[in-house]
């Protein structure tokens, strides 16, 4: 989706409903992360780049995402 306002905003907005930053410019949905290659992360349709500064961090959150049993 294409929207008005900071991208740091819209991270406030989704915190708790499992949106994670990648990189400067995406905010993704971990429900639809297919899978992670190297520094990218890969959506149906869609590669995304994690950047270097967040990828630690996207990991740290997708993993436990992926743990705590939210994916149906």
């Amino acid at each position: 989706y294409i929207m008005r306002g900071s991208l740091q905003d819209k991270e406030k907005e989704l915190a708790g409903c499992h949106f994670s930053r990648c990189n400067n410019c995406y905010l993704v949905n971990l429900k639809n992360v297919l899978g992670v290659q190297k520094d990218m992360v890969l959506l149906e349709g869609h590669e995304l780049i994690i950047s270097r500064p967040r990828k630690k961090q996207f990991l740290l959150e997708l993993s436990d995402y992926l743990g705590g049993g939210y994916r149906r």
